[in-house]
């Protein structure tokens, strides 16, 4: 049921809890010295190492990480500790609960590191669960009388904080300047460090070189989906369908328990084709 699912959410905040008698990333935050430099003259942050500087000085030494398992958060792990942040606290959302693809590299990123990675429905999934959506109509008329909380990422990141007793604690994300033109322009506006959000860039201005550099200083594999879709899972498409139906069966099979109408994408891309084959006729 919905209420089984939120509490298999909760769960995975219980197991996460950080063991003092870990390494120190698992730390809490000591006492922070007075600020090394007047910070306002220098926003927006561009650089990212200085971003990292200033979050540490003013918030302390926990962060909070949005982890996908991709090479760009990674690569924001590897600057994060590179900054010095004693306490990084990973959390990952996941579309389909359990899924052997996405478990085992959580896994080898999870001894590699020796961090727990905080698992949580993603917003899409709670989305879907409250709509019905890729239902037949009985399930979905079930599922609407289970009112299931829909719960965003800043939901999720303020209960992560609560959890962790850090509620100063930023959010670190794996993206960079690079990624389009929007996102420069969104870089050089609001740059690397961005208090109103409490969100930090740690990569924001990096290359990709410096991201292949970096994952390979933090010891930890891509996952195998870089085989299949040249990128991390993070999406129920036919893009991701096909790739799960040839390279992993028992995930595919996941997939359509939890959402059997995702079926018809193939069907959907039967008729696109066959609209394409009209237009060109």
């Amino acid at each position: 049921s919905g209420h089984t699912r939120e509490a298999r959410a909760e769960s995975h905040l219980a197991r996460a809890r950080p063991n003092p008698r870990r390494s120190s990333v698992n730390q809490p935050d000591t006492e922070r010295p007075p600020p090394s430099r007047d910070w306002d003259s220098l926003f927006p942050i561009q650089d990212s190492a200085l971003a990292c500087q200033f979050v540490r000085e003013t918030s302390g030494d926990t962060v909070i990480l949005s982890f996908s398992g991709g090479k760009d958060s990674l690569a924001a792990w590897a600057a994060l500790r590179r900054a010095g942040f004693t306490r990084i606290i990973p959390v990952f959302h996941y579309l389909v609960p359990g899924l052997e693809c996405v478990e085992e590299h959580l896994r080898h990123v999870e001894e590699t590191l020796q961090t727990r990675i905080i698992r949580l429905p993603h917003p899409f999934l709670t989305w879907c669960l409250r709509e019905g959506a890729f239902q037949p109509p009985v399930e979905a008329a079930l599922l609407a009388t289970l009112d299931y909380p829909f719960r965003d990422y800043d939901d999720w990141t303020d209960r992560v904080r609560d959890w962790a007793g850090c509620p100063d604690a930023w959010v670190a994300l794996g993206t960079t300047r690079n990624d389009s033109v929007n996102r420069r322009l969104t870089f050089r506006q609001q740059g690397c460090a961005r208090p109103a959000q409490r969100k930090l860039f740690p990569i924001g201005d990096w290359t990709k070189q410096q991201i292949i550099d970096a994952i390979r200083e933090l010891g930890v594999k891509l996952p195998p989906h870089y085989h299949v879709w040249g990128r991390s899972f993070d999406g129920t498409d036919l893009f991701f369908l096909e790739g799960l139906r040839r390279q992993w069966p028992r995930d595919y099979a996941r997939v359509m328990e939890w959402f059997p109408l995702n079926v018809l994408e193939y069907r959907r891309a039967e008729i696109a084709a066959a609209h394409r084959r009209e237009a060109r006729a």
